[in-house]
């Protein structure tokens, strides 16, 4: 009786340590518009020893990282389309329930275009008079276009609706 009453106190001894010894990271992924964001990636990182657990956001935005061991951790959240989010410094200590949120912003897109002119001159008569194609931006080829075009009225001073 004794024997199992001493095993009994040692393996009580030995497991309650293991389940206390952990802290875990919860919160909720908002959008800037207070949206709630499901499918974002939640990374925890010991700073100490570079131990890592991720975890995906819920359909409610909600996350949960388990059984994390205390110390220094880095917690960030991403998702595409949205700008990263990284909180530096969140330290942990046993049995420590910390809640973390995140409000993540929509990435900016930007674009280049690049657009080329060349140099070409035409010139095409038709119904609407004489059009001249070719000139580039600031060298007079709009008032060019409006100058041959008969119906314009200030450009064809024999019509009589000119003002």
């Amino acid at each position: 009786m004794r024997r199992l009453l001493l095993a009994l106190i040692v393996s009580t001894a030995f497991e309650a340590p293991l389940f206390a010894q952990s802290a875990q990271i919860v919160g909720t992924i908002k959008d800037s518009t207070g949206g709630v964001i499901p499918g974002a990636t939640v990374t925890a990182r010991n700073v100490n020893n570079g131990f890592t657990r991720s975890t995906v956001t819920e359909a409610a935005g909600d996350y949960r990282l388990q059984a994390l061991p205390p110390g220094p951790y880095t917690v960030s959240a991403e998702l595409s389309g949205f700008t990263a989010e990284t909180r530096p410094d969140i330290v942990l200590v046993i049995d420590q329930t910390a809640i973390l949120n995140f409000t993540l912003k929509p990435a900016t897109v930007s674009e280049t275009v690049t657009v080329r002119l060349e140099r070409t001159a035409r010139i095409c008569a038709g119904p609407l008079g004489m059009l001249h194609f070719g000139s580039p931006l600031g060298t007079g080829g709009t008032r060019k276009l409006i100058w041959h075009n008969p119906t314009y009225p200030r450009a064809n001073p024999a019509n009589n609706n000119a003002g």
